[in-house]
């Protein structure tokens, strides 16, 4: 739409302008606005368009907007202005130097990864100033003098470059990242225009530097191919492209989880061991390196350490029902039953359908001498699971052992006898 307002700006300037001068000019104008319907329907079609789409999203998310964690995007949640303001210039500075260097490539930049900007004299502002210059620079070049070719053009590219930007630069509304490569697609079209234009205009003032912008153009071309290729490869599995973060935000604690994830699911428990430690240190409060830092030394016998670290993990986020039932399972191992029931029975509260739980509340109350709760909570996980071998197991142990037999065979789904 605002290309469309481009295209046409020289119309529409010049009906504004020429409004009431002569018969012939009025005329003309009425003309000229005939030719403009089409821009006025298109302009229609699409902010109702986008009325439409609006309302479906906020239908689609219940009335109200999405919710963020402050790490997702640490300025947003910020609570000085001045440290918003500067943070979030800078950020637009990242953006654009993405666009002009895209070496500095990240699947995620949370977590810290860009640290705030709290004072006027840190140094990354010249950056953001920077930014500023060059865009004031572009718009008194529009608005300086006549309409011509080239300020349609440069128009052009501002507008690829900026409006899509928009949605993404929480002006508007807060958006769950702090930078994301995808949302400079769109703007990467109105940064290429802006650069075909300086070259032409540049090879139309010095023509001598033919023999220099050729040769670098090509050197250019040839660079951005190369770490096309390269980047490619990062992301041939997850492994290398979480691993490819580090280089880049060695300060993201969500790089060095994904890192330590990958590796603890590869038998690598030593090395993931490292980056959870590293990724709790980052971020004191990470709630799943936590739990997963805790699952894993709860299997190296580890006890103790275990359970400060589940601790901190269902206090960080007490919504987890994984972190829950692993607390429980570590307090159980040192005897703190009644400890362990609470946790089992939170994170239940957390999931009402986590078959997982249900079986470790089972095996407790074995523990605790409850043998009929023990059969109830092996019921409930057979119910939700049919194919949990533990359980069956286990259950028809407890039957055994009690004599309740009739009990379990009247419990086996019809599907199963066969089996």
């Amino acid at each position: 739409m605002l290309l469309d307002f481009v295209w046409h700006y020289p119309l529409i300037r010049q009906c504004l302008i020429r409004g009431k001068s002569s018969k012939v000019d009025n005329r003309r104008i009425t003309e000229q606005i005939g030719s403009l319907g089409g821009l006025f329907l298109r302009t229609t079609l699409l902010i109702t368009s986008a009325i439409v789409l609006l309302y479906v999203r906020i239908f689609v998310l219940a009335g109200g907007p999405p919710t963020f964690q402050p790490q997702e995007n640490p300025p947003g949640f910020s609570n000085s202005t001045l440290t918003k303001v500067l943070s979030y210039n800078y950020v637009y500075s990242l953006n654009a130097w993405l666009l002009l260097y895209p070496d500095w490539l990240c699947f995620d930049w949370s977590f810290g990864c860009v640290p705030l900007l709290t004072s006027l004299t840190d140094p990354r502002n010249v950056a953001s100033l920077l930014l500023w210059l060059v865009l004031l620079a572009l718009s008194l070049k529009i608005l300086s003098g006549p309409w011509s070719g080239t300020k349609v053009l440069v128009s052009e590219g501002l507008a690829l470059m900026i409006t899509p930007f928009l949605p993404a630069s929480n002006l508007f509304f807060l958006v769950g990242f702090v930078l994301a490569e995808r949302v400079l697609y769109l703007p990467s079209a109105g940064y290429c225009i802006l650069v075909g234009l300086g070259l032409y205009l540049i090879d139309r003032k010095w023509a001598w530097l033919d023999n220099i912008m050729f040769p670098l153009m090509l050197f250019t071309v040839l660079a951005f191919v190369m770490k096309s290729i390269q980047r490619s490869s990062d992301w041939k599995d997850e492994y290398t492209l979480f691993y490819s973060g580090l280089a880049v935000c060695p300060l993201n604690a969500k790089v060095h989880y994904n890192v330590g994830h990958k590796l603890a699911s590869n038998g690598s428990l030593l090395e993931a061991e490292q980056y959870y430690r590293q990724a709790v240190q980052l971020y004191p409060d990470y709630g799943d390196a936590l739990n997963n830092l805790g699952n894993l030394l709860k299997d190296k016998g580890e006890s103790r350490s275990a359970e400060e670290l589940l601790e901190k993990a269902v206090k960080s986020n007490p919504e987890v029902a994984a972190a829950w039932m692993n607390l429980g399972i570590v307090k159980n191992g040192l005897q703190k039953l009644e400890e362990s029931q609470m946790c089992y029975l939170e994170a239940l509260k957390q999931r009402p359908k986590y078959p997982d739980a249900y079986y470790n509340l089972g095996n407790l109350f074995i523990d605790m001498g409850r043998m009929d709760d023990a059969v109830k909570a092996f019921h409930k996980v057979i119910e939700m699971k049919e194919d949990h071998i533990s359980a069956w197991s286990n259950l028809a142990l407890l039957l055994e052992n009690t004599g309740l037999w009739a009990s379990m065979i009247l419990s086996i789904p019809v599907h199963l006898v066969g089996c």
